[in-house]
């Protein structure tokens, strides 16, 4: 009786143990593989995503330097016309005479 009930748990063990070594070759196959498969495709949309903006950033840049180009030729326009000004002002020219 005691030689069945050691043979059961041999048994037992043994079928626990393989059942173990199934599970631990589940995890570090095709499964593992998925995950890793699943975080390179989200590496590659994140790459993606970084060449987008930096090239948008590219064109934000030059649009920034069109601007403060166009802002810095108005100001000196205006700083020419407030210089003429007095000389164009039609009271300033009767004042003078």
């Amino acid at each position: 009786m005691i030689l069945l009930q050691l043979q059961g748990e041999k048994l037992l063990f043994e079928i626990f143990f393989d059942l173990l070594n199934m599970i631990s070759l589940f995890l570090s196959g095709p499964t593992s593989d998925l995950f890793s498969e699943i975080h390179l495709n989200e590496l590659q949309k994140l790459e993606k995503l970084l060449e987008t903006s930096e090239c948008e950033k590219g064109q934000l840049t030059s649009v920034l330097k069109d601007q403060r180009d166009h802002f810095d030729k108005l100001k000196g326009d205006l700083t020419t016309y407030k210089v003429n000004f007095p000389y164009l002002h039609p009271r300033s020219l009767k004042l003078k005479n």
